[in-house]
C-alpha cells in the first residue's frame, strides 16, 4: 500500500479476500479467479484514494476507514421491503421499476421494460460467460482507479442492463436500492449499463437503508 497505513476496513477486506480465494481454489473458472486476484493486487498497490490525489482532493475517506463494517446483508421481512419500495416510489412518475435488495434484483417487486427494448438480468446469472469476463477484464486493467479494482475483486451480484440498438424506452427506469443490514455495511455490487447506438432511456435512482447505519 503506497498511500496509507493499514486501516480496520483494509485489514478486514484483505482477510476476507484471502478466505474467498482459498475457498475458490478448487473451482474450474480460473479466468474469473485470476481477474479478481489481479484486481485486488491493483487495489493493494495503492490502497484507498487519499486527498493527495487530484480526483479526491476535496473528498476524504478517512472518517469511514476505521469503522467496523459487515460485508454481507441481513434478511428482512417482505412486508418491510414492500413498504420501503412504496415510500421510495416517485409520485406520478409512471415508470418501469427495478428493485435491488442488497445489490440483487428483487424480481417480485420489479416491473421491467419489455425485452424488445431492454435486457435486465442479475450479474450472478452471466458472471461466468465469456462476454462478461471480457467486460470484467477491461475494468481490471483500469489504471489508478483503486475503488473500481476493489469492486472487481469483491462483487458477486448486481444488474446488467442493455438498451437495445435504436430502442427508445417509453417510460423512465426507476432504480430503488434497498439495504437491510442492522450493522454498518460495506457492499460491493457490480452494476453495468450498456446503451447501444441510437438508443435512449431515462434513469433515476433512490437508495434506502432500513436501519440507521453507515453504508459504503
Amino acid at each position: 500500500m503506497a498511500n496509507q497505513v493499514a486501516t480496520s476496513l483494509y485489514n478486514k477486506l484483505a482477510n476476507e479476500f484471502e478466505l474467498r480465494q482459498a475457498h475458490s481454489s478448487g473451482v474450474t473458472d480460473t479466468i474469473l479467479s485470476g481477474l479478481r486476484k489481479q484486481a485486488f493486487d491493483n487495489f493493494k498497490a495503492k490502497g484507498f484514494p487519499s486527498i493527495k490525489e487530484e480526483d479526491w482532493r476535496f473528498t476524504s475517506l478517512v472518517p469511514f476507514l476505521d469503522t467496523d463494517y459487515s460485508l454481507s446483508g441481513y434478511p428482512a421481512a417482505e412486508n418491510m421491503i414492500a413498504e420501503a419500495v412504496r415510500k421510495a416510489l416517485i409520485p406520478s412518475l409512471n415508470g418501469y421499476r427495478i428493485v435491488l435488495l442488497n445489490g440483487s434484483i428483487h424480481a417480485g417487486l420489479s416491473l421491467l421494460p419489455p425485452p424488445e427494448m431492454a435486457t435486465i438480468v442479475p450479474v450472478k446469472d452471466i458472471i461466468h460467460t465469456e462476454a462478461y469476463k471480457e467486460q470484467l477484464a477491461s475494468f481490471t486493467k483500469t489504471e489508478g482507479n483503486t475503488l473500481t479494482a476493489l469492486n472487481s475483486a469483491f462483487f458477486s451480484d448486481g444488474f446488467y442492463l442493455e438498451i437495445k440498438k435504436d430502442a427508445v424506452v417509453d417510460k423512465p427506469l426507476e432504480f430503488i436500492h434497498i439495504y437491510t443490514s442492522v450493522e454498518n455495511v460495506f457492499f460491493q455490487p457490480r452494476h453495468l449499463v450498456v446503451v447501444n447506438r441510437n438508443a435512449k432511456a431515462e434513469m433515476v435512482e433512490t437508495s434506502i437503508t432500513l436501519h440507521d447505519r453507515k453504508l459504503v
